[in-house]
C-alpha cells in the first residue's frame, strides 16, 4: 500500500511537468520563441568591418570575430560580397530587413577522443563531438541592400543540448544597433 501511495504522488507531481509553457504577460514575444516570418529587422546605425563578408555583434557591440565569445551567442550579418569587394570595408546602412525565411541549423565544430579510466591506462572508444555550433539562421532582404542576406545568431554548445540561440538572446545581442520586430 505504502508504495502505491508513493507512485501516485509522484505520478501526480510528474504531471505538473505536462503543463505547457505559457509567455508573460509583458506584451513581449515569449523567449523561446523562433523569430517569424513577415518580421523586421530595424537597423539603427551604420555598421562597419574592414574587410570580408560580415559584421559580428555581440552584446550590442560590433567586434571582429577573433574577439567574439563563441561560448556566448551572438549574431553575424552576412553581405554577399565577391572578389575584390572583400579586401574593402564592409558597410551595411540604416535600414529595415524583412525576415523572408528562417531555419535552425547544427553544425559539428570539433571531435574529441574519449578516453576512459582503467587499470590499464585507459580505453579509447572513439571520436566523439565536442561542441556543435546552434545556429538561427534568418534570410533578410531590403530593396536599398539586397546584397545584406542573412542575420545568424549562435552559439557552441553541448551535442546532447538543444541550445539553439533564444529570442530574447537575439535583442540582448543587438543592443541599440537593431531591433527585431515581430511580424503583426
Amino acid at each position: 500500500m505504502r508504495i502505491s501511495g508513493i507512485l501516485l504522488v509522484s505520478g501526480l507531481l510528474g504531471l505538473g511537468g505536462c503543463q505547457s509553457i505559457t509567455a508573460p504577460a509583458t506584451g513581449n514575444p515569449p523567449w523561446y520563441v523562433t523569430p517569424q516570418v513577415g518580421s523586421y529587422i530595424e537597423l539603427h546605425q551604420e555598421l562597419t568591418a574592414r574587410e570580408g563578408k560580415r559584421i559580428y555583434i555581440q552584446n550590442g557591440d560590433v567586434r571582429p570575430k577573433r574577439d567574439i565569445n563563441e561560448l556566448e551567442p551572438y549574431c553575424q550579418f552576412y553581405v554577399d560580397r565577391r572578389g575584390v569587394e572583400m579586401r574593402e570595408p564592409l558597410v551595411i546602412a540604416e535600414d529595415r530587413f524583412i525576415i523572408e525565411s528562417v531555419f535552425r541549423k547544427r553544425d559539428s565544430t570539433g571531435l574529441v577522443r574519449a578516453h576512459y579510466a582503467s587499470f590499464d591506462g585507459g580505453m579509447d572508444v572513439g571520436d566523439s563531438a565536442s561542441q556543435q555550433t546552434m545556429s538561427t539562421y534568418m534570410e533578410i532582404f531590403s530593396d536599398r541592400q539586397p546584397q545584406v542576406t542573412r542575420l545568424i545568431c549562435s552559439r557552441w554548445a553541448d551535442p546532447y543540448l538543444d541550445n539553439h540561440v533564444r529570442l530574447n538572446e537575439i535583442h540582448e545581442n543587438l543592443g541599440d544597433l537593431a531591433t527585431l520586430v515581430p511580424a503583426g
